[in-house]
């Protein structure tokens, strides 16, 4: 794959050098500003603190109507302080930069085929915003919509680079050098009707299925969903289990009550990011702990105008509670800001402050 990834890069390097403005397929563009603030407080022990200053820079560069290619690059530095919790450096509490995104693409009628570094989210693989880079994997993806309200998905990923790694600014073996593979089917049954189905595969590792059904109106939203996990280590060490969960919002007057709830028998995981659980907070999920339930009441607001507010309460079972409050602005459409505060009980207080800036 190191080989292909070079490959690629002097490839998306010709491109970049042969379109031009004024060719029907030009070069676009896209960059990020992104400062974020994180704050930790244990219950014992020192404070910590980082702010930090980061982006991306990403060129896509369609060569024909069939072929494309993209690449992005993803940066991190701490301005003030190191904490070392990895949503914002690496293991040794420095900055990084990191070549997130370099693929090649090739579309046929209403399939494509994707091959390279790229974002990918599904439910047991997926980006996971939580830091100052998102996760990203090395890989192959196939998507097809050649089928009425129907997407198809296969892939095959051999490496990612995650805060959840040993080193969060290199790619990483996923699954040693055996990766992981999956299959996926949505279907928009109707415009109120979703229906969602996906299988994985991590040789010697663990098989995961997931499924979920959704129903939405205007005011009312409705979910169901349930995971089985099977452990394929061979010496019993990895999770093992199943999961169902269930959740509903109502809308009134820019206010919407939410409610979820999940429960597990034995332990599943949350794959590769950040998990799929509809009880999942800022910091805890259900992942990994034998038998865990989870209740999380919600509500936000919307009545004014730029300004969201959200509240979260999430009593779990077994592990810490979570409560977390939610402030997002929109300033226009290049600038916006999120703030977020997270109680975790005996797991102490985290708060974290991004600001982005799109160009």
């Amino acid at each position: 794959m190191k080989t292909i990834l070079i490959a690629l890069m002097g490839t998306l390097m010709l491109l970049s050098g042969t379109l031009t403005a004024n060719e029907i397929n030009p070069v676009a563009t896209s960059a990020q500003l992104r400062f974020g603030d994180i704050t930790t407080e244990p219950r014992i022990g020192a404070c910590e603190n980082t702010l930090a200053m980061g982006g991306r820079f990403g060129l896509l560069m369609p060569v024909s109507d069939e072929v494309g290619a993209g690449v992005s690059f993803y940066s991190t530095n701490a301005l003030l302080g190191e904490d070392d919790n990895r949503y914002f450096l690496d293991a040794q509490n420095n900055g990084y930069a990191l070549a997130g995104e370099a693929w090649l693409s090739l579309d046929v009628g209403k399939t494509q085929l994707k091959a390279g570094r790229q974002l990918v989210d599904t439910p047991f693989v997926d980006t996971d915003d939580t830091g100052m880079i998102l996760n990203s994997f090395e890989g192959v993806v196939a998507t097809s919509t050649d089928l009425d309200k129907v997407t198809l998905m296969a892939l095959h990923l051999r490496k990612w680079a995650s805060r959840d790694n040993e080193s969060p600014e290199k790619f990483e073996d996923i699954n040693r050098d055996k990766g992981i593979s999956g299959l996926g089917m949505s279907y928009a049954v109707s415009d109120a009707v979703s229906l969602q189905a996906w299988h994985y595969q991590a040789t010697d590792l663990a098989s995961m299925t997931y499924i979920e059904a959704g129903l939405e109106s205007e005011a009312f939203n409705l979910a169901i969903q349930y995971t089985t996990q099977g452990d394929e280590t061979g010496d019993d060490s990895g999770l093992d289990g199943d999961a169902w969960g269930v959740m509903a919002d109502y809308s009134l007057a820019g206010f919407t009550f939410s409610g979820a709830y999940n429960r597990a028998s034995g332990a599943v995981g949350n794959g590769f990011g950040g998990g799929p659980y509809f009880t999942s907070t800022e910091d805890h999920t259900i992942d990994g702990v034998d038998d865990e339930r989870a209740t999380m009441l919600g509500l936000d607001y919307v009545g004014f105008g730029p300004l969201t507010l959200l509240v979260l309460s999430t009593d779990f079972d077994k592990s810490e509670d979570e409560a977390d409050w939610i402030a997002s602005y929109s300033f226009n459409n290049s600038v916006s800001a999120d703030i977020v505060f997270s109680d975790m009980g005996d797991d102490g207080k985290m708060t974290k402050v991004f600001v982005n800036y799109d160009f």
